[in-house]
């Protein structure tokens, strides 16, 4: 080669070096990174009487608790990554966890509360800054609601595709304002697409065998909610929740939530006349299918809980335990939480027939109901047809009633005597005391373990100390009891 044609074939391998070298610094390691896009998401909010557990009530509510309302404002955020600084697990805060999925009651370690952060911040304060680069996260949607005594606030955010690989489907964050009370309750919602576990094979394959073809897994919808109570805020305040979605077409992978509460709100007419417009129309909307109507805003929240079990389906836990709960009727919500599918359904339609047939629905008066009706529906059950059934029931109520929810006979004895769930209290206590006298060892431990369980437990007694020492102490403290005013 000549050497005037070497030198321009050095020179052009030159060039193109050069060339390359520059378009890999500008469209190689300093390529920007783009913005997180939209995923898009349905977005809803709604304003009802009711809790977010029985949905919107027929009931509307009167002026005067329209104007008692809190102001709230709703941010939805969409983020690539979820923050962490701050924040701290839902867990230890969660009243109540519950799932549909078997109709089983969750421990607080399920897919919803384990993922579940929050942090509060003061009114004011930038949450922008805490979420990172600017084209990390987007902004799904902002909107303005109310709640008042006895009505409920709920935002929903669901997918608007589902793709193959969705996890999440949909998040509900509902605030209820408790009637009558210095108070709210929060409660999160998730709807997951989880894969139906099945039994692995115990039998070794032939060897032989062509492996077989790999099977898709079937998937099923499971719907979570953790409650969380909340005191009353002093003015202002603002919670943010964070909780893993992701959405097909979109980088992101969780949502970020910021609640900011005004209880006197400057707006305070207007926010009241909305509400009051927004739950008018709720109450419109549910009037074909509700049965009851509540005669003032202080029963909105035992009806919801009666409401709900008409439309519970096959899966009344959550139901059956809120309204126990709300109630105080700790007998039922004993139960409740551990009785299978077909003890609940006995218990939810007795319950329901009760709540129709019923003309004095005050608190005291619903509370005695829901517990009779549970020791009625368990009393009921034949042991030998039913000896999986009783088994969780019985612990239950052993630990409820002690030494008479060892014996049906003897607790559905005291119940018929009984005229409150109050009473029923009383009995029990005053049946353990007698156990006290029992000539049987173990009957006197169990009766002063559950006695001391109660604070009921006559002071200085020994459950093992001889029969004149036990009488003496038994003597002093019933002369005691009678001789208080």
């Amino acid at each position: 080669m000549d050497r005037p044609v070497l030198h321009q074939w050095v020179e052009g391998v030159l060039v193109l070096l050069s060339l390359g070298f520059a378009c890999g610094c500008q469209f190689g390691g300093h390529r920007e990174e783009p913005p997180l896009a939209n995923p898009q998401a349905n977005f809803a909010v709604r304003q009802f009487a009711g809790t977010p557990l029985s949905g919107e009530l027929t009931q509307s509510i009167d002026d005067v608790a329209a104007q008692q309302a809190w102001g709230v404002a709703v941010r939805v955020i969409a983020v690539k990554q979820l923050p962490v600084a701050g924040f701290g697990g839902i867990g230890p805060l969660a009243r109540l966890v519950l799932s549909d999925d078997s109709s089983d009651l969750m421990a607080p370690s399920s897919r919803l509360v384990y993922s579940t952060s929050f942090r509060t911040l003061e009114p004011g304060t930038s949450l922008d800054s805490m979420l990172g680069d600017a084209k990390s996260w987007t902004e799904i949607s902002t909107s303005r609601g109310a709640v008042a005594p006895g009505t409920a606030l709920s935002i929903g955010i669901s997918q608007p595709v589902v793709a193959a690989q969705t996890k999440r489907l949909q998040v509900n964050i509902g605030m209820f304002r408790l009637p009558n009370k210095d108070g709210y309750q929060l409660a999160i919602s998730s709807l997951d697409r989880v894969v139906v576990r099945t039994p692995r094979s115990t039998t070794n394959p032939d060897p032989g065998t062509p492996p077989a073809a790999p099977i898709a897994q079937p998937m099923k919808d499971v719907n979570e909610t953790v409650i969380v109570p909340q005191p009353a805020p002093a003015g202002q305040s603002r919670i943010v929740l964070a909780l893993p979605m992701d959405f097909a077409g979109s980088e992101a992978t969780g949502l970020v939530i910021d609640l900011a509460i005004d209880t006197k709100p400057s707006d305070a007419g207007e926010v009241a006349r909305n509400l009051k417009t927004e739950v008018d129309a709720s109450a419109a909307r549910a009037a074909a299918r509700s049965t009851h109507a509540a005669a003032t805003s202080d029963d909105l929240a035992i009806t919801a809980m009666f409401d709900s079990l008409a439309t519970a389906g096959s899966a009344p836990r959550a139901a059956l335990v809120y309204l126990a709960q709300h109630l105080n009727a700790r007998l039922a919500e004993s139960v409740a939480l551990v009785a299978d599918d077909k003890v609940l359904a006995l218990i939810a339609k007795s319950v329901r027939d009760k709540w129709v047939a019923s003309s004095t629905r005050d608190r005291a008066t619903m509370a005695w109901m829901v517990d009779r009706a549970t020791i009625q529906v368990v009393a009921s059950i034949k042991d030998d047809d039913n000896s999986h059934s009783l088994a969780a029931v019985q612990g239950a109520l052993e630990t409820y009633a002690g030494e008479a929810g060892r014996h049906l006979d003897l607790l559905q004895s005291l119940a018929n005597a009984s005229n409150s769930s109050e009473d029923l209290d009383h009995r029990l206590i005053a049946e353990h005391l007698n156990d006290l006298e029992d000539n049987s060892l173990a009957m006197r431990v169990r009766a002063f373990d559950w006695l001391t369980s109660r604070h009921a437990a006559p002071a200085d007694f020994d459950p093992m100390a001889s029969a004149k020492k036990r009488r003496a102490t038994l003597e002093r403290f019933h002369d005691a009891a009678t001789t208080q005013p």
